[in-house]
């Protein structure tokens, strides 16, 4: 049997015009699926650029000195702005109230962040800073001097944030609406 041919000229079927809107249709549900994916698996390796960055210097500061930087001080201001969004700032920012403490980590002075920051260190025994996720992660108690990163940014803008937590005292980084 001979496939059937069109004479010269001669449109395609509604049919046919259908099959392919709806093949078309699928692909492109599919792409942006794995489109978003890829944006959130960025936006996370972003967060933890500097969650590793801030892990290395902490690592000098505990060689160098016996102790972890306390870079945040009291006043949980983060860094390098105060309040995390859309906009990315540079990691230099000398007007900041904690920018010596950040400068001892050794600053990335070409890179810059969406990011939000708070280090916070102490020895054994110090109370840990609250928390600014919506779900607490368990810190483990510690015989031994100890820093909590905390970061957080409003990468879109719609008022939603991406915040997470990385302690000295485990290897796991904690994210809470990972790529929003």
């Amino acid at each position: 049997m001979r496939p059937r041919t069109r004479a010269h000229g001669r449109g395609f079927t509604l049919v046919e015009l259908m099959t392919v809107v709806a093949i078309l249709g699928i692909l492109s549900a599919v792409a942006i699926t794995l489109m978003r994916g890829h944006m959130r698996a960025g936006k996370t390796a972003s967060a933890l650029a500097g969650v590793k960055w801030v892990v290395a210097g902490q690592t000098a500061q505990r060689s160098e000195r016996g102790q972890f930087l306390d870079c945040s001080g009291t006043a949980a201001k983060y860094y390098p702005m105060q309040t995390p969004g859309k906009q990315a700032y540079s990691w230099v920012q000398t007007a900041h109230p904690d920018y010596a403490r950040w400068a001892a980590l050794g600053l990335p002075a070409e890179d810059r962040t969406q990011f939000g920051y708070l280090v916070n260190a102490g020895l054994s025994g110090a109370a840990y800073p609250t928390l600014q996720t919506t779900t607490k992660p368990t810190i483990p108690a510690s015989a031994d001097p100890w820093y909590v990163i905390q970061f957080m940014s409003d990468l879109d803008g719609d008022g939603v944030f991406m915040k997470g937590v990385a302690t000295s005292l485990n290897a796991e980084v904690y994210v809470e609406r990972e790529g929003e």
